[in-house]
């Protein structure tokens, strides 16, 4: 938990806007979501401290995608009675937005893929990489995941009793007292390598997901050092 963090009206946590125009041309940042351009400065400032790197793979993960522009292009769907939509929201709506625009920026032509599993999204596209790592088809692989919350969907999540009305306050996330869902966003990207290097910050030893029955909880523990 840093030190400082943004909190929204609607009381999910917000990222901590970064400066977009250091990483990205401004014609473009107008034509971007919000969640596109956030994961984009994540993805390139990772790559930017690996010099000269190119991955040969990039695999995202994503529990709802860019859940802004889906919010759009349904409300247009229904104001509109199914006719005349503009596609452009569809487009940006979809979960593999991210990982296209980060291979079309950097004009990288490798394998790129999407996962999408609730709660697992992350974990499974980082076992999808260490598979491919174990089996030789690549030596180094971009991963990340990211996720946005919107007032639709927060709103959607409390109509279906997911959320709370109760707000909590940051001793409550340091210490564990309260035990209410606090709803977040935010990107990570890193790179996955079977090869030693002098850039890495850490080796990881395992990963395991654990599926609590009857339950839609999901338990991800990774080992690093």
């Amino acid at each position: 938990m840093p030190d400082e963090f943004e909190r929204a009206e609607n009381g999910c946590l917000r990222i901590i806007e970064p400066i977009y125009k250091d990483y990205l041309p401004p014609a473009m940042l107008r034509r971007m979501s919000r969640i596109v351009k956030f994961s984009l400065v994540s993805a390139f400032d990772c790559l930017a401290h690996l010099q000269d790197f190119s991955p040969e793979v990039i695999i995202t993960a994503s529990s709802f995608g860019c859940i802004d522009d889906t919010g759009v292009f349904l409300i247009q769907m229904h104001e509109n009675e199914e006719r005349l939509l503009n596609p452009t929201a569809f487009i940006r709506s979809t979960h593999n937005a991210v990982g296209g625009q980060i291979a079309l920026l950097k004009n990288l032509h490798v394998a790129n893929l999407t996962h999408s599993q609730k709660q697992a999204s992350f974990e499974t596209a980082l076992i999808d990489g260490i598979l491919m790592l174990e089996a030789g088809e690549v030596e180094t692989a971009l991963i990340g995941g990211f996720d946005e919350q919107t007032e639709l969907s927060i709103n959607l999540h409390k109509q279906i009793g997911c959320l709370s009305e109760v707000q909590i306050t940051k001793e409550d996330l340091l210490t564990g007292k309260n035990k209410t869902i606090t709803p977040g966003e935010g990107a990570g990207f890193f790179v996955l390598s079977n090869q030693s290097s002098s850039l890495a910050s850490a080796e990881l030893l395992g990963v395991e997901i654990l599926s609590c029955a009857n339950t839609d909880l999901v338990t991800v523990t990774s080992d690093f050092k």
